[in-house]
């Protein structure tokens, strides 16, 4: 009883780890690329603005 107390802790343990792990690796993916992506959409933008025409970064989606 004691030994299948302590196994299905353990268990239950370690996919609560996994899942953490999964967690933590999908975030630090996604903070790593998108502050790049939105700096970027932002500088052409604003240049784009001054001198009123189409960001660069965007302009893929309009052709």
């Amino acid at each position: 009883m004691i030994i299948f107390i302590l196994t299905s802790h353990c268990q239950i343990l370690y996919t609560f780890c996994m899942y953490l792990n999964w967690i933590h690796i999908h975030l630090i993916i996604y903070f790593s690329i998108m502050p790049v992506e939105l700096f970027k959409n932002n500088k052409h933008t604003r240049i784009a603005r001054k001198a009123r025409t189409i960001p660069t970064s965007q302009t893929r989606f309009y052709m």
